[in-house]
């Protein structure tokens, strides 16, 4: 059984982790890209591992060879300094761009063939397309414009989530800690 004084230190220390944590996350908010890249070389880490668990039978080679290239992209992403992860950031974003152009495409010529059926809400499908093309075209056209603002606001938002959660485990220890006291005293 944990005693109180030890609960209390324990809860106290991981807030402040928690807490300087979501700090440091405001300040620096591209360490929100660098976890993403930790958790690609993670999850190579556990493909491999998984493959080599398996009986041979099951084995899939398709895992064994994500495995590496995750652990390549993680670890190049991660080691290669901030021009690196730009760059990762940026492949990442010209494929959700071209994904988004070609699904805005697609989208649009479904409209129209559905307006040639009569079908009713075609326009939504439309705009859907189009807006879909113009937020692809406007991501190739300026580059990281996108990514910055998207982790800048993730960032922001994970961190003051964090500064909350480390607050609450500081004050939560601090509350257990006098309750008990105070049940103790009444006892």
């Amino acid at each position: 059984m944990v005693n109180e004084k030890t609960g209390l230190i324990k809860g106290i220390i991981f807030g402040l982790i928690v807490a300087g944590l979501g700090i440091f996350l405001l300040i620096k908010p591209m360490l929100l890209v660098m976890l993403l890249f930790i958790s690609v070389t993670v999850n190579g880490l556990s493909l491999i591992i998984g493959y080599l668990m398996e009986d041979k039978s099951e084995r899939s080679l398709k895992d064994i060879v994500m495995g590496v290239l995750y652990i390549a992209f993680g670890l190049i992403m991660i080691l290669g300094g901030d021009e690196a992860r730009v760059a990762g950031v940026r492949l990442i974003e010209l494929i959700i761009a071209i994904w988004l152009i070609f699904a805005g495409c697609f989208n649009t010529l479904t409209a129209l063939k559905l307006k040639k059926l009569d079908v009713k809400l075609w326009e939504l499908i439309l705009g859907s397309g189009i807006i879909q093309a113009i937020v692809g075209v406007v991501v190739v056209a300026f580059p990281l414009m996108g990514v910055r603002v998207v982790t800048d606001v993730i960032s922001v938002l994970c961190g003051v989530t964090l500064i909350i959660i480390g607050l609450t485990a500081i004050t939560i220890s601090i509350l257990v800690k006098s309750c008990k006291k105070n049940i103790a005293v009444k006892i």
